[in-house]
């Protein structure tokens, strides 16, 4: 009797141990399933947060470049505003940032902590670990980021959005029951976090306090982990319950053993199923997971449905259980999809599977659900029972519908295609821009639209970035298109896809290359107009030295008074064409930019002085009274471009002269200081002469304008004069206007700024000018006598010139002069000439171009042979040419020659310049 007691006892012991442990493995079984679903849940709903993040990002890409690089307008921030929080009810704050990680614009009432700023800083740097949810604190809470970053060539910006948790928070309360706590844990090692359906609570380490949990599965593409454990007393009141159950038993299996033992293998069994059943109703019947169980064998005839299932469908328990098929409640349009996943997962023996599809509400509607299905097996391994975890997943299916359908009504074409270019899927505008139907487009390679896409796919692939680049397409009635195509990688659960929006720039191209090609025509106008002056300008001046030139020899030989006035007419004409041609020369120069400034100290009340005197003598010829009144404040020196200063002062006061016959004109100068550095000067040209009506004043500065058409007739010019000097004072940074009344005479005024120069500096520069002034020049400058020859210890000079009339001038002119002039036609004699007779030679006047050898080169030869003889004294070559280009200066500066004479030649000028470089004994 011992022995059976001690037996039974043992027997007894082992089954209260064998139910706790079946209780503890049907408890964990539970928990590992609610783990399982909960957390694919919880993933799916990050990872459709991005999706949809980015599809937001990529409608408004050009809004979120604008706004990112401080354009853009209130509106543009609006509109992402009202997407994001349209698709979103959990958003907490949201804001659009820079390349450089910089916030440019935000939310009302965000707060963009230094873990927020640290997780932009990694994702716009590329250093970020690919999570797709960080725990991160404010003053609000706990929220975590989905960060969209965004590349267009080489922009960047990106779409920073933050999520609250309480949504996290609900959806474990659901799924909790009094038996099982559902917790997420955050691994984050400066921030952990656990969050429960009760809250959130900072998991301290080692103060946890929290039970072993019985399942725990990890959420993909985050630090989390959700774990399910049990009630804090589940086990010990189920162990204690069993206890005092067993310590009943044992006392009455000690009398009754053999009546009472078929009664507790039932019992047994009856509890097992009613605990059964009672984790099953208080699993799911708090949560919007619904349990069903289908007969698989009898034609998926509902078994059993939790009774939480009238919250998600509309149907009772009981309308469903034993009534209908699970098929019937498929929509038609997924129920093959559904038996071909289900008949896949059968013949490949999974366990379980998931699956999205529509389910038939009690209104004849129907719903989205997302289902984890679990096949169980009888013992002869055959198909038995499909339980199925349902949930509704309709919120997310509409936000990705509202994602389609703004890239569907986008501007731009879109095209989605496999990482092998394969289109699956295409917006209406990508069927106008191709003008080929949808039907026709899908599931083909997009290469046979745009043959380059191949390329620009591997390029972008092998960038793993956003590609910007210019594509040729084609349209299926053959159309070529040029197209602007940016590509963009998106990662779907079903593998990566490529989305390329598609800009048509045809018309832009066209545009772009008609205006290239209006462009280069309209340069090679310029260049040949600019060729056509020079060469008129060399052709005419050529002659006109003649003219002149025979002109004032003809003036110093003895002629009665008709022929001296004959004489002066031709002199007057000619000087009067000179005047005409150096206008041309000068407009065309400033046209094509070739004047460039040389700033440089001058002095400017001598530079005034000397513009008075120059105008003296055309102003005594037309009868006018010609007066300086300069303002004694202004400094001696100054550094501005004094040559062009004189050119425009002289224009001016030379038109004044023109237009006030027999009356008066006034140059006046008045300078103000800025500061310590800068003078502005005021020049003043007054005249009382005929005047310019206020109709004509705005069109005065134009070229080939002058105020009325018979003044050219009457007073001579090309009205080009005024169009040069607005020219030059613009590109002094000056300002030119004009006051004037018709009949009462007119005043034009110059503003120009010029640099201060200290008394030291323009100390300098003076006695360097006399140091390189010679000094003959600078005796023949103070007894004011140009017409008479010095002395000199060589008076030979060698004229190379091809022109005979020129030579007759020239040599006439050195004849003058006291000089012996020797002859020759071309460069190649003048080199050979110099071999023999540098050392009796005082100067050489060569003409430019001449045929055989001209004389730029020529003066190069003599140069070279110069330093090859260590001469320390290189003979003077004067240049003589037609060309009066700048250009044409620098090329004769550049060969080696000393100085420069343009034709025509005026005595006075030939003078001067002979006298400069001949030295006197």
């Amino acid at each position: 009797m011992v022995a059976s007691i001690l037996l039974t006892g043992l027997i007894f012991y082992a089954s209260t141990e064998y139910l706790k442990q079946s209780f503890h493995n049907r408890v964990a079984e539970t928990a590992h399933v609610t783990a399982k679903g909960v957390t694919s849940l919880i993933a799916e709903r990050l990872h459709n947060y991005h999706l949809v993040m980015r599809s937001v990002a990529n409608h408004h890409q050009d809004r979120i470049f604008e706004l990112a690089s401080g354009g853009g307008y209130p509106y543009d921030f609006t509109q992402i505003s009202a997407d994001i929080y349209t698709l979103f009810s959990e958003v907490t704050q949201f804001a659009i940032v820079n390349d450089k990680g910089v916030v440019m614009l935000k939310s009302p009432g965000s707060e963009i902590t230094d873990q927020c700023q640290l997780q932009i800083d990694q994702v716009i740097k590329g250093m970020h670990r690919g999570t797709e949810a960080e725990l991160h604190r404010d003053k609000n809470g706990y929220h975590f980021d989905v960060i969209v970053k965004m590349m267009r060539g080489q922009e960047v910006a990106a779409l920073f959005v933050s999520f609250s948790l309480e949504h996290l928070q609900k959806l474990l309360a659901q799924f909790e029951t009094p038996e099982l706590k559902l917790r997420l844990l955050d691994q984050h090692p400066l921030y952990p976090m656990r969050i429960t359906g009760s809250g959130i609570i900072i998991a301290e380490p080692g103060r946890e306090g929290l039970a072993t949990p019985l399942a725990q599965e990890r959420v993909n593409h985050t630090q989390w982990f959700l774990q399910a454990v049990p009630a804090a007393t589940l086990f010990t009141d189920y162990a204690q319950r069993i206890h005092t159950i067993a310590g009943l038993l044992f006392i009455a299996f000690t009398t009754l053993f053999l009546i009472f033992t078929h009664y507790l293998r039932a019992a047994h069994q009856a509890q097992v199923q009613a605990e059964k059943k009672a984790s099953y109703s208080a699993l799911f019947n708090a949560g919007p997971t619904v349990l069903v169980e289908k007969d698989f064998l009898g034609g998926m005839a509902i078994e059993y449905v939790s009774p939480n299932v009238l919250q998600l469908i509309g149907f009772t328990d009981k309308q469903l259980i034993g009534e209908r098929s699970f098929y019937e409640l498929i929509h038609p349009e997924d129920l093959k999809f559904f038996k071909q996943t289900l008949e896949r997962a059968i013949q490949g023996h999974q366990p379980s599977f998931e699956i999205e599809y529509r389910l038939m509400t009690a209104d004849w509607d129907y719903l989205w659900v997302y289902s984890l299905v679990h096949l169980s097996r009888n013992r002869e391994g055959r198909l038995a029972k499909i339980q199925a975890y349902i949930t509704s997943i309709q919120a997310q299916k509409l936000a990705e519908q509202q994602a389609i359908t703004l890239i569907e009504n986008a501007p731009d074409a879109m095209v989605v295609t496999d990482v092998h270019g394969q289109i699956v899927s295409v917006n209406k505008m990508a069927e106008t821009l191709f003008a080929t139907p949808k039907d026709a487009l899908l599931h083909q390679s997009l290469e046979r639209w745009i043959p380059s896409y191949g390329l620009a796919l591997d390029n972008g692939q092998s960038r793993n970035k956003t590609l910007q680049r210019e594509c040729f397409g084609m349209r299926l009635d053959g159309q070529r298109l040029t197209l602007a195509v940016s590509l963009n990688r998106l990662q779907t659960p079903s593998g990566p896809l490529i989305a390329s929006v598609l800009r048509d720039i045809s018309v832009q191209k066209a545009a772009q290359e008609q205006m290239l090609l209006a462009k280069e025509r309209a340069e090679s106008l310029a260049v040949a107009r600019s060729q056509f002056i020079a060469m008129v300008s060399h052709e005419i001046r050529t002659p006109m030295n003649g003219v002149l030139g025979m002109a004032e020899l003809l003036a110093a030989t003895p002629l009665d008074e008709r022929q001296q006035s004959y004489l002066q007419a031709i002199r007057e004409s000619g000087r009067s064409l000179v005047s005409i041609l150096n206008d041309v020369l000068d407009f065309s120069k400033l046209d094509k930019g070739g004047i460039r400034l040389r700033p440089e100290p001058f002095a400017l009340p001598e530079l005034v002085r000397n513009v008075i005197q120059l105008m003296r003598p055309e102003a005594k010829l037309g009868n006018v009274v010609l007066q300086l009144e300069a303002d004694a404040g202004c400094p001696d020196w100054v550094e501005g471009d004094g040559l062009r200063l004189r050119q425009i002062l002289l224009n001016l006061v030379g038109n004044a002269i023109k237009f006030s016959p027999q009356g008066m004109v006034t140059l006046q100068v008045a300078c103000e200081s800025l500061d310590n550095a800068m003078l502005r000067v005021q020049f003043k040209v007054i005249d009382n002469g005929i005047g310019i009506a206020l109709s004509d004043q705005q069109r005065l500065f134009e070229p080939f304008v002058q105020a009325d058409s018979s003044h050219s007739r009457h007073f001579g010019g090309t009205g080009l004069g005024l169009a040069i000097c607005k020219q030059l004072v613009d590109l002094m940074g000056g300002a030119i206007e004009l006051q004037s009344e018709l009949g009462q005479g007119s005043t034009f005024i110059v503003d120009l700024t010029f640099k201060k120069v200290e008394a030291r500096e323009a100390s300098a520069v003076a006695a360097q000018e006399a140091v390189l002034l010679p000094a003959s020049a600078a005796k023949a400058a103070e007894n004011g006598d140009s017409s008479k020859a010095p002395r000199a210890s060589l008076n030979r000079v060698l004229l190379v010139e091809d022109d005979p009339v020129n030579q007759q001038i020239a040599q006439a002119f050195l004849e003058n002069l006291g000089m012996q002039v020797d002859t020759l036609d071309n460069g190649l004699e003048a080199l050979e000439y110099w071999r023999l007779h540098h050392a009796e030679l005082a100067l050489i006047l060569m003409d430019c171009q001449m045929p055989i050898m001209d004389g730029y080169e020529a003066c190069r030869l003599i140069r070279q042979e110069e330093r090859l003889l260590n001469k320390s004294h290189p003979v003077p070559i004067v240049a003589f040419t037609a060309n009066a280009y700048e250009l044409d200066r620098e090329r004769c500066m550049q060969a080696g020659m000393s100085d420069l004479l343009v034709k025509p030649l005026y005595a006075e000028d030939f003078n001067a310049t002979m006298l400069k470089w001949l030295e006197p004994v």
